[in-house]
């Protein structure tokens, strides 16, 4: 596993080196925040209650304005003045909204300046495993198409289980507020390829990546580094790093993965399912990837009937053979 202050395969920070809380590390410390709507508001209060000494920047006047939390310094300017005068200041971390480009000014000059960069995923991940509560699991999804739909499907069934599971992350909500609310027995976590850029340490019971496709190529530079920035959605996965048998590409990310050992490789398909994969039998949902016959047979999950209430209009789908 990882630890919460080193990135595997990077030097420890000098924010966050060894020892001592998080709590410990970032009191005092001088951390700028880039992008002030709800997330970056959110941000600004948990960074408080740490005791960071907090530099924020936004390109507009109303939002800077609406900040109710105290800070050390507020700046108002476009992406090329905030990279200079981020530059200047005496932060050596940056929590960022996932609306600045990784190709942009501000990232490419914090990374200069030797500024870590963390998004705000990060910071809740941290702040979750430094708090009481460090076991609540997360469910990550990304993927190009079909995030929202499928993040609220996961916390309806899992609060259909009983269990306090908010849809959080780019779903609207801010994953920061849930950590901090403390009252979730698991998060369904959607996250974007622009959160996943600046997420670093996050090790999710179960991941998914439901396709692939070009998008937000501006924001990244190009199609690779949009792949990669997904394939952050499997990193450290403990438990099931889930994947799409109809998208190479998915399986591909799971197969280059940093996974925690023991962790289970899952394709999902509407046709019949093979060893280690879930799927459809005309209408039943069967598994082949964690019951204890699964070599030998499926096991059945749920039929499309169960489900209906799920789909568009509430009425079961006829799917594609």
């Amino acid at each position: 596993m990882t630890s919460l202050t080193e990135v595997p395969g990077e030097p420890s920070s000098a924010v966050t080196g060894p020892g001592g809380s998080l709590s410990d590390q970032l009191d005092g410390a001088h951390v700028a925040v880039v992008g002030l709507g709800r997330t970056g508001r959110a941000v600004v209060d948990a960074l408080a209650t740490l005791g960071a000494r907090i530099h924020v920047f936004d390109s507009r006047e109303s939002s800077v304005e609406m900040l109710q939390t105290p800070v050390a310094s507020t700046t108002v300017a476009d992406a090329e003045a905030t990279a200079a005068a981020l530059a200047q200041s005496p932060a050596r971390l940056l929590i960022v909204s996932p609306g600045v480009p990784a190709t942009g000014p501000v990232l490419r000059g914090a990374a200069a300046a030797g500024i870590e960069t963390w998004s705000e995923v990060e910071l809740a991940w941290r702040i979750q495993q430094d708090s009481a509560r460090p076991h609540v699991p997360w469910l990550t999804l990304t993927g190009t198409d079909g995030k929202t739909t499928t993040v609220s499907m996961l916390s309806a069934i899992l609060e259909a289980q009983g269990l306090t599971a908010p849809a959080v992350g780019n779903i609207g909500t801010p994953v920061i507020e849930a950590v901090l609310a403390g009252s979730a027995d698991a998060l369904a976590v959607e996250l974007s390829s622009f959160q996943l850029h600046t997420t670093r340490t996050l090790a999710p019971l179960a991941s998914a990546c439901l396709n692939l496709a070009a998008d937000h190529l501006d924001w990244h530079g190009g199609l690779e580094a949009y792949a990669q920035d997904k394939a952050r959605v499997y990193s450290h996965t403990r438990l099931a790093a889930v994947y799409n048998l109809a998208d190479a590409a998915t399986e591909d990310m799971v197969r280059q993965a940093d996974v925690v050992e023991g962790c289970r490789a899952v394709g999902f398909t509407l046709a019949a399912p093979g060893l280690g994969q879930v799927g459809m039998v005309e209408d039943l949902l069967v598994d082949r990837a964690f019951h204890a016959e699964r070599r030998s047979s499926g096991i059945e999950l749920a039929t499309t009937a169960d489900l209906a209430h799920l789909a568009p209009g509430r009425r079961a789908q006829n799917l594609p053979a």
